[in-house]
């Protein structure tokens, strides 16, 4: 914001001054990230026969926040071998062949953290049912 001043004395002569004055915004970290899905978790099947590398699903969050604030990134808080998020995209891939009749499902707790001091976080969860082929 930009705004002038100018001041005045009550002297004979009256002397008078002016000035410009520039106030900046600063943003603090006081947004937490939000997923995209505002349901409490994502479901998404997928086929036991897809590749190593396939992508599963993108996960998705905002944060109102600017700058350093508003930069997030993705984790899973438990490692499961069988997948890995990128932690710029939020993209889960699998790491591994998986196999119908081994595991049928995996639930993954995902978290989505802002790069904030301090830094401010949100957690969904992700259910992959795996189908049988």
């Amino acid at each position: 914001y930009s705004f002038g001043v100018e001041a005045q004395d009550q002297g004979s002569p009256p002397m008078a001054s002016s000035a410009s004055v520039s106030v900046t915004i600063l943003d603090v970290n006081d947004n937490s990230p939000e997923f995209t899905q505002r349901d409490s978790h994502y479901t998404v099947n997928v086929n036991e026969d897809r590749p190593v590398g396939t992508t599963v699903v993108v996960i998705s969050a905002t944060d109102e926040d600017t700058g350093e604030n508003a930069r997030i990134t993705y984790l899973m808080e438990d490692s499961i071998p069988q997948f890995r998020i990128a932690p710029d995209t939020g993209a889960v891939t699998t790491q591994m062949e998986l196999d119908y009749e081994d595991q049928v499902s995996y639930t993954l707790a995902i978290t989505a953290r802002d790069n904030g001091i301090p830094q401010k976080s949100d957690t969904t969860y992700l259910e992959i049912l795996v189908s049988d082929v």
